[in-house]
C-alpha cells in the first residue's frame, strides 16, 4: 500500500482551499506512540499448558 504521508512529501500538491485542505497539511510530529505496560491481574493460565 501507498504510505500517504511519504507521497504527498516526494510529490507536493497545489494548496487550494477545499474539504482536503486538513489531510494535506499536516504536522511532521502528528502522531505519538506511548506504551503503557498493564498489570497482570490473573492468578492463573488463560491458556493451559501443553502436555
Amino acid at each position: 500500500p501507498v504510505d500517504f504521508e511519504e507521497y504527498l512529501i516526494t510529490h507536493p500538491p497545489l494548496i487550494e482551499s477545499g474539504p482536503l485542505r486538513d489531510l494535506i497539511e499536516f504536522p511532521p510530529d502528528d502522531i505519538e506512540v506511548l506504551y503503557t505496560p498493564r498489570e497482570c491481574r490473573t492468578l492463573g493460565q488463560a491458556v493451559p499448558e501443553e502436555g
